[in-house]
């Protein structure tokens, strides 16, 4: 299999005499090149759409592999296009990939929503004291040193915002 990308014709043309045979050869292409004009992209939590352009050296691509939330359309040989729907729930990753033979690009998609880690709230329980806000040390009660008592601290992944764009 030839590796160029590019389509191949040609023919032979046997002759015998006066008689004449051409016999018609045709390779086709195979896709070495994939790049996307753009390989991250993000959404706030209204959604949207964008548009990449594809560029290869095939012409028979197609995208696979991505979340429910999005939508993907070929628009035509060389354009992706890209709805994502209104995130009412937490930040979110997905991925596209377009494929043409062994060649192929992955687009990250993210998209604004609530805090993962703090799920909104803004706040994350003490890991030395388990939320409670203080420690049993054999028979004394201490408020916890590392949350001050408080059994929470100001989530750091949202920066106690609750949100993650």
């Amino acid at each position: 299999r030839f590796q160029s990308g590019q389509v191949r014709e040609g023919s032979i043309t046997i002759q015998s005499g006066k008689f004449l045979a051409q016999v018609m050869i045709k390779q086709n292409a195979y896709a070495t090149i994939m790049k996307a004009s753009d390989t991250s992209i993000k959404f706030d939590r209204s959604g949207g759409s964008k548009d990449i352009t594809i560029e290869t050296d095939g012409c028979s691509w197609e995208s696979e592999q991505y979340p429910d939330w999005i939508t993907v359309t070929k628009e035509d040989a060389t354009e992706l296009h890209i709805i994502c729907k209104r995130n009412e729930d937490e930040y979110r990753t997905g991925t596209i990939t377009v494929r043409e033979d062994n060649a192929c690009v992955t687009i990250y998609v993210t998209q604004s929503g609530k805090c993962n880690t703090c799920h909104g709230s803004g706040e994350v329980s003490c890991t030395s004291c388990w939320g409670s806000g203080g420690m049993n040390l054999g028979m004394y009660y201490s408020s916890c040193m590392w949350c001050g008592g408080k059994g929470k601290f100001s989530c750091t992944t949202c920066g106690g915002t609750g949100f993650r764009e």
